[in-house]
């Protein structure tokens, strides 16, 4: 027996399992993607910080010797000449040593810092008090490594420098894009999602057409398709995070070796536990991708997409009519609220803009840490104050006024109703202009702007006409 406008259930899910193909492959071939993006911008920052320690050390060994300082960056310049553009190093408003090619002959170090430097310090004051944010806190706070990328690739990363136990200054290290070639993405998982769609309509010729084996049939190739293409991505990652430790490895043996491969809070940089987290993260994506796709399948094969469509058809005209107003509320409503939601599970700031999702995900830390303070007063110079930065200081505030708001707004309102309709009242009119006025104003007022700007002499809509 065929389904329901004489399409046999094996063509409807395996119409089912092509839609759900094409888009579980192209949103896994975009995690893929962003994955690896993710990976070389890690790998090309690893490899940036290794050389950028081992100077940091060298400069800080050599004391408040200036000479010594320039001999050890001027060293590390010729050895790593293959990797690293310049150095530069910064104590206070000097420079006190640089390899840049704009930073010789009379603009050699060491110098005081000009104008234009201005970057340069502030750079390293913003890693001064990093650092000395973190010291108070007793716990790594803020960034102590800052990294900048380069239109070549290449990465500039600065540290601070630490004398005597005292930030001094900073070095800044820039270094040249790295040519590499990772390694090849396995298709084949991506094509799997495909062949499900030709088996069932290959199935569907000598098979009972029963629509539930068709359903059991397309989730188990779905759910099995899922397990094949989570493990060629992890198995894909995998191999670029085993090239990048490698290399990264072989810089540092090459520098001396020692705990060079840190990460921006110049802890030792787990990469086990780093690509645990970055492979259970892929997992859930991966299975939130399977859901799409099976509901997407049953969407197609137990005919709702055939009953959508047909309604859609028989009132096209309506749908028309209304399609731009559902596109403008996607773009300028429901595109910005799931993208302000997905922000809230990432740890986005104005300073990491050039960060992907992944790179800033943080999952529920940021909900954990609001509703998790507790802290409503603190205690101040002053004595106890309110917590203006507490959510249930908010919270609590936000209700009070909502609750008040509303019943003082539709109390008054209520009861000027009632006076204004009681009988016999004198001025009745006067009074109801009065209390619309404050409403009628602001339109009234609005009016007269659009008129001002259509002025035939003044308006600036005309003006504008004879400038083009």
């Amino acid at each position: 027996m065929s389904a329901p406008g004489g399409i046999s259930h094996a063509r409807r899910f395996a119409v089912g399992l092509a839609v759900a193909a094409v888009v579980v492959g192209a949103l896994g071939a975009w995690v893929l993607s962003s994955a690896r993006t993710h990976e070389a911008n890690l790998r090309a920052e690893r490899l940036a910080v290794v050389p950028l320690r081992a100077i940091t050390q060298a400069v800080a060994a050599a004391g408040a010797d200036g000479d010594a300082a320039r001999l050890a960056v001027g060293s590390f310049q010729e050895k790593l000449r293959d990797r690293v553009t310049s150095i530069r190093v910064v104590e206070g408003r000097e420079l006190l040593a640089s390899t840049a090619a704009a930073d010789s002959g009379e603009n050699a170090a060491p110098r005081p810092l000009v104008k234009e430097e201005k970057p340069l310090f502030d750079r390293a004051d913003i890693l001064r008090k990093a650092q000395q944010t973190n010291a108070e806190a007793s716990f790594a706070r803020e960034e102590e490594i800052s990294v900048e990328p380069l239109a070549d690739g290449g990465r500039s990363v600065a540290a601070p420098l630490v004398r005597d136990g005292e930030v001094v200054g900073m070095v800044q290290v820039e270094t040249r894009g790295e040519s590499y070639a990772p390694a090849p993405v396995r298709w084949v998982a991506f094509l799997q999602l495909f062949a499900g769609c030709l088996i069932l309509l290959a199935v569907g010729r000598i098979a009972p057409n029963r629509k539930w084996n068709f359903a059991i049939a397309s989730v188990t190739w779905l759910i099995a398709s899922m397990f094949f293409l989570g493990s060629s991505l992890r198995s894909t990652i995998s191999s670029d995070r085993a090239s990048a430790d490698q290399a990264v490895a072989s810089l540092a043996a090459d520098l001396g070796g020692g705990p060079l491969d840190v990460d921006r809070f110049q802890k030792p940089f787990d990469s086990a536990a780093t690509l645990a987290e970055d492979a259970a993260f892929m997992r859930k994506l991966v299975w939130g991708l399977g859901v799409l796709g099976l509901g997407l399948t049953a969407f197609f094969g137990f005919g709702a997409a055939a009953r959508v469509g047909a309604i859609v058809k028989r009132h096209r005209e309506a749908y028309a009519y209304v399609t731009p107003a559902m596109i403008g509320m996607l773009i300028l409503v429901f595109f910005p609220f799931l993208y302000g939601i997905t922000l809230s599970f990432t740890d986005s700031n104005l300073y990491n803009t050039d960060k992907t999702i992944l790179d800033t995900w943080v999952g529920l830390k940021n909900y954990g840490d609001v509703l998790g303070d507790f802290q409503v007063f603190k205690s101040t110079d002053a004595g106890w104050v309110p917590n203006y930065q507490n959510f249930y200081w908010t919270f609590f505030f936000t209700v009070i006024w909502t609750v008040t708001n509303v019943a003082i707004g539709v109390s008054v309102g209520l009861v000027l109703a009632l006076i204004l309709n009681t009988k016999g009242l004198a001025g009745r009119p006067f009074y109801r202009v009065l209390l619309i006025f404050p409403w009628a104003m602001p339109n009234y007022i609005t009016a007269l702007i659009w008129k001002g700007m259509f002025h035939q002499q003044f308006g600036v809509v005309n003006q504008m006409l004879q400038l083009v």
